[in-house]
């Protein structure tokens, strides 16, 4: 029988993919922009970038919660 308890190694492997989630969300929204600006990427093609990342990510968060609420998160990882 598998402990399905906070700790167990399933919840582990979630906390992990939603700390990787976060870090890339950071990176995304912060240090990719400033560094693009410092490499001579104009703020035009930043904005189409930080665009098209968020409008995914709003686009698609509604059919990971349905397959979260229909599966569960365990399987839906």
């Amino acid at each position: 029988m598998k402990i399905q308890g906070p700790l167990s190694l399933s919840f582990i492997r979630l906390y992990m993919l939603a700390f990787f989630f976060f870090c890339a969300n950071s990176i995304l929204t912060v240090i990719i922009p400033l560094q693009s600006d410092a490499h001579g990427v104009g703020k035009t093609e930043i904005g189409f970038m930080m665009g098209a990342y968020m409008l995914t990510c709003m686009l698609l968060r509604p059919w990971a919660g349905q397959a979260v609420a229909k599966y569960g998160a365990l399987q839906t990882m």
